[in-house]
């Protein structure tokens, strides 16, 4: 059917509705050249990814890095979207209405995170040693390659490793982050550090400042692998039985780039379509 990968993206997705993730899988399996639309709620995170990473990219060449820079890219990347909004956006696709200043609002939103990087912690950040920002990597789970993607890799002065990953919606840290970031080291653990003890993680929430910051160590690298383990292995048998429900809802489904594709999906986004959505 399709060959078997793995991420934490993919693993949300799959936990949220089983049918959502086999149709992203069967349609990039079927066109990897098709650009599939973006949702609202991510509109701000990959305006504000961008902008960050590409300043981090001037800071690793030692030039001058700027949040206004960063802004410049993340508005020409809004705007870019924006200016054919009925085929890039998913909500726009899938008929919702959206409220006519949801463009304000995001641009708003994405220079409030984008201050807050830069005001309040880019200013330590920058004093570490560059390791890798924004690279897609991946390492292997029992054969299943794992991929990864973070956000920022840095050395700190005693030469310990620093995994970053900005949060740009969520109003609070979650258990899907301290996973996340638990995957992150597992992968820094096999490609950078060989001592998890050497090994922190710190998730940045760019909406609210707040800073969740851990250690690693053997245990949570173990526990993690053999969550991964397991995770892989209840969904390959999923795939190998063509089992892949749908658990639609409201909130869910107008943001889906497979609704027209799933018949539980289209029946809970009937009539609704004029719901206000979330941006972020």
């Amino acid at each position: 059917m399709f060959s078997m990968e793995w991420s934490v993206s993919q693993s949300h997705q799959y936990n949220e509705c089983p049918r959502s993730w086999y149709l992203q899988r069967r349609s990039a399996e079927g066109d990897r050249l098709r650009v599939r639309p973006v949702p609202l709620k991510s509109l701000i995170g990959i305006a504000v990814h961008k902008g960050i990473a590409e300043q981090i990219g001037l800071w690793r060449d030692g030039k001058e890095v700027s949040a206004l820079g960063a802004e410049e890219i993340g508005l020409t990347y809004i705007s870019r979207i924006w200016a054919q909004k009925e085929s890039t956006i998913t909500e726009f696709v899938n008929g919702v209405v959206v409220e006519n200043n949801t463009r304000s609002r995001m641009e708003d939103a994405m220079h409030q995170r984008i201050a807050t990087f830069f005001n309040m912690f880019w200013p330590h950040l920058s004093k570490y040693q560059y390791v890798t920002h924004e690279t897609l990597d991946s390492f292997l789970i029992q054969g299943v390659k794992m991929w990864v993607q973070v956000d920022l890799a840095t050395r700190d002065s005693m030469g310990g490793l620093l995994v970053s990953d900005w949060k740009t919606g969520q109003g609070h840290h979650n258990e899907a982050d301290s996973h996340q970031m638990v995957v992150y080291a597992l992968w820094a653990n096999k490609k950078f550090e060989p001592d998890p003890d050497r090994i922190h993680t710190q998730v940045v929430n760019l909406r609210t400042g707040q800073v969740d910051r851990r250690t690693m160590n053997v245990e949570s690298l173990a526990e993690t692998e053999q969550r991964l383990d397991e995770e892989i292995a209840r969904v390959s048998e999923a795939v190998r039985g063509g089992n892949f429900v749908a658990i639609p809802s409201l909130e869910k489904c107008i943001s889906c780039g497979y609704l027209s594709l799933c018949n539980e999906g289209s029946s809970t986004v009937q009539g609704s379509r004029s719901q206000s959505v979330n941006i972020d």
